[in-house]
């Protein structure tokens, strides 16, 4: 079962690296992106990209380079939504076709607590006092998990706005916070963007294998208004 499973949406694919994905498989147009990269880089890169071929191949999309944009974003093939996670030894992506979704995110960190020093650049007052009340709950880090819902939510936001925002430019409300796995709520604050704003998404967590993990996909008619 993959560390996802449950966590996308009906029609998403999810595939997770295994070993060899690390090591080899790219075609020279990809190779070509990480030439000058350091090796941790290469395999992370490997890896997310054979995930994200075979995510592909299970939609019905013939094999193909996945190049890197203008601000190394994947360039996923026309009509399909796309987002690739990595940590040091986990890769996983992500992929479906749009339509009622227009953009998809997904995330995987380490189930550990998130650097004290960062905490301010993450969250802002409303979700510190959120985190405060949540620490007292057994399941894992739940700063970690405010992050990672972020990053989530930042890989969904830019195929859509192409642009990059900072961690207070979104606020995220962590709920089902009873059981190891849940959902939230995260909108752009103050967007002049007009999907999004004054606009909620919502998404699902969990804490499995040692990981943080959070997924979300922004559909084709936005949902609930954030009232902030």
């Amino acid at each position: 079962m993959s560390a996802f499973e449950g966590l996308l949406p009906a029609g998403a694919v999810i595939v997770e690296a295994e070993p060899a994905f690390w090591n080899e498989g790219l075609f020279p147009e990809e190779r070509a992106c990480v030439a000058r990269a350091v090796l941790g880089r290469v395999r992370e890169f490997t890896a997310g990209r054979n995930c994200a071929r075979r995510a592909l191949e299970q939609l019905g999309v013939p094999a193909a380079p996945i190049l890197v944009g203008a601000h190394r974003e994947p360039l996923w093939p026309a009509g399909i939504a796309g987002s690739i996670t990595h940590t040091s030894d986990y890769c996983a992506a992500a992929a479906l076709r749009t339509g009622s979704v227009l953009s998809l995110g997904v995330d995987a960190e380490p189930d550990v607590p998130l650097a004290a020093e960062l905490l301010a650049s993450i969250a802002d007052r409303e979700e510190q006092v959120m985190l405060g009340a949540l620490s007292a709950r057994a399941y894992g880090h739940w700063d970690k998990l405010l992050f990672c819902i972020k990053e989530a939510f930042f890989k969904a936001f830019f195929p859509l706005s192409g642009q990059f925002i900072d961690f207070h430019a979104a606020r995220a409300v962590i709920e089902g916070t009873d059981a190891a796995t849940g959902s939230f709520r995260i909108g752009v604050k103050h967007s002049k963007l007009g999907y999004f704003r004054d606009r909620a998404f919502t998404g699902a967590y969990a804490f499995r294998r040692g990981l943080v993990l959070a997924a979300l996909a922004l559909p084709a008619a936005a949902e609930s208004p954030t009232g902030r």
